[in-house]
C-alpha cells in the first residue's frame, strides 16, 4: 500500500457487462477511481529518535538478562547523544522521508519479502483457506472451482475498471495500491533476492495457472478483447475446466 499515485482523472465512460458473482460498484468505467484522494493520503511519519530507543528497550525486557538489559542501556545512551550516531542516522532517515511518499517501503519489500529465505505463506504472505466442501462427484468440485475462479475474476474486472470503492478508517481514506497489485503479479526467485513483477498494465493476462496433481496448466479466460468468461454465466467456464483436465489425463 505504499506505492506513489497520481491524481484524479475522469474520462471517457466505457459501458460495461456486470460480472455473474460479483457486481461492479458502478455500471461504467471510472477511469481514476484508483487515484481518488490518494493526494490527500498523510506520509508515513517518523517516531522520534528517543520514542524509538524507549520502545526498543521495552521489546527486549522480556527476553535479555538483568546484566544485558543494562549493559544495552548503556549503549542505547550512547547512540542518543546529542550529535551522536543516532541523531545522525535520525537526520538521514528525515531526509528520505521528504523526498518519498514512504520512507519505509523499498526497504520493507526487499528486505523483510524479497531477500527472506524462509517460506513466504508462513512467515511473510497471507495464504487462503476454503470451506471445506463435501464433493459428491467430480462434478461438483470442477463446478466449485469454476464459481471460484469466476468470483475471483468478477473481482478482477472491478480493479481493472476501478469501480473498487476506495477503503475508509475512522472516516480517512486509505492507500488502495495493494488491490492493484494483488493478481496478474508473480515473485521471481532469485538466489539471494526475488524481484516482483506485475503484469496486468503491460502484458495483460488473459489465462489462470491450474495445479492438479502437481502437475501445471493454464486456463485460458479470454473471449474477445478485454471480455473475460466471467461476463457470462459460469457454465462455459466449467465445460473449459473439465475439457482442460479430461485433455491432460495425468492430472484426472
Amino acid at each position: 500500500m505504499f506505492a506513489t499515485l497520481g491524481r484524479v482523472m475522469v474520462l471517457k465512460s466505457t459501458s460495461l457487462r456486470p460480472g455473474c458473482l460479483v457486481r461492479p460498484i458502478a455500471p461504467t468505467k471510472l477511469p481514476g477511481r484508483y487515484f481518488a484522494h490518494q493526494k490527500s493520503l498523510p506520509r508515513l511519519p517518523i517516531p522520534p529518535l528517543v520514542q524509538t530507543l524507549e520502545r526498543y528497550l521495552l521489546m527486549l525486557e522480556p527476553i535479555v538478562s538483568q546484566e544485558e538489559l543494562e549493559h544495552t542501556n548503556q549503549l542505547v545512551k550512547e547512540f542518543a547523544q546529542k550529535g551522536g550516531v543516532g541523531a545522525r542516522l535520525q537526520a538521514s532517515l528525515e531526509r528520505r522521508a521528504g523526498k518519498t511518499e514512504n520512507w519505509l517501503s523499498e526497504w520493507w519489500l526487499r528486505t523483510a519479502y524479497l531477500e527472506n529465505r524462509l517460506p513466504v505463506v508462513i512467515h511473510s504472505s497471507p495464504g487462503v483457506l476454503l470451506p471445506k466442501q463435501d464433493y459428491h462427484d467430480r462434478q461438483g468440485q470442477l463446478r466449485f472451482s469454476a464459481k471460484l475462479i469466476a468470483g475471483v475474476l468478477d473481482f478482477k474486472s472491478m480493479i481493472d475498471n476501478e469501480t473498487l470503492p476506495v477503503e475508509i478508517l475512522g472516516g480517512s481514506p486509505l492507500c488502495m495500491n495493494q488491490y492493484y497489485q494483488i493478481l496478474s503479479s508473480c515473485r521471481i526467485p532469485g538466489s539471494k533476492s526475488d524481484s516482483f513483477a506485475n503484469y496486468s498494465v503491460t502484458k495483460k493476462p488473459t489465462h489462470v495457472t491450474i495445479v492438479h496433481n502437481f502437475q501445471v496448466g493454464f486456463l485460458q479466460l479470454l473471449v474477445c478483447a478485454e471480455q473475460f468468461l466471467f461476463s457470462f454465466p459460469h457454465v462455459p467456464l466449467l465445460r473449459q475446466h473439465r475439457y482442460f483436465l479430461i485433455a491432460i489425463p495425468v492430472l484426472i
